[in-house]
């Protein structure tokens, strides 16, 4: 939806600064392309790489709250695992004929944080020894409530970072928009240019390449202890 309305802007901006159809068709379509085919995919990436957190978070809690109480793997595996995402269930029923034990280790297929393996070794630990799990786990529960301070700091930021980079662009935008018709003497002398299209084409493609450093820079953003390149 954000890449078509910016088209469409562009587009409009584009013909009205140019008075040139081909750049104010050109300028859309690589728009649309460009977030349909690379800016989708990575805000997709970035945002199931946080909400795979969020989920290995509620799985982490729920389990821990729910063995404190039942006292039973079994139990608490299936009472947590009822309330994960359909995924999940899903992952879940495809994995019936291991124990819960093997479930919980199979599962950091899914959740790839090094929290996640602490919590099973915690959990194995729990097996073997018995104990307070509450109080066996109470490093565990501190770390992930800093990562979810930790994530909900970054999204902040970021959505403070690209609020002030579309007002800058919009500005650009709304700049080239007015100086059209405010200085008609000097469009006029340029305007039949024949560098003149390019440079009207080429701001536009320096709008993209920016939204393409802030977009990287924005998902490159690391979860620690997310461990996508390793083997669980």
């Amino acid at each position: 939806i954000i890449g078509i309305v910016l088209a469409l802007l562009f587009g409009v901006v584009a013909y009205v600064a140019s008075n040139n159809l081909i750049v104010a068709i050109m300028v859309p379509i690589l728009t649309i392309v460009y977030f349909v085919f690379i800016i989708r995919k990575r805000f997709y990436l970035f945002e199931k790489k946080i909400d795979t957190f969020y989920e290995c978070f509620h799985f982490v809690n729920n389990f821990i709250i729910s063995l404190s109480i039942k006292a039973s793997i079994s139990s608490s595996y299936e009472s947590t695992i009822s309330m994960c995402s359909e995924e999940l269930i899903s992952l879940n029923s495809s994995i019936k004929d291991m124990t819960d034990n093997e479930k919980l280790i199979y599962l950091k297929r899914i959740f790839k944080f090094d929290i996640y393996q602490l919590f099973v070794d915690i959990i194995d630990m729990w097996c073997e020894e018995g104990g307070n799990i509450l109080e066996m786990s109470n490093h565990l529960s501190n770390e992930l409530r800093d990562q979810e301070e930790y994530i909900s700091f970054v999204q902040n930021e970021n959505k403070k970072r690209l609020v002030e980079f579309s007002i800058l662009w919009l500005f650009s935008l709304a700049i080239l928009f007015i100086l059209r018709f405010a200085l008609n003497d000097f469009y006029a002398s340029i305007c039949n240019q024949t560098f003149y299209p390019f440079a009207v084409g080429g701001f536009f493609l320096l709008i993209l390449v920016s939204i393409e450093l802030i977009t990287r820079y924005i998902c490159k953003f690391e979860l620690r202890g997310w461990n996508d390149d390793k083997t669980a």
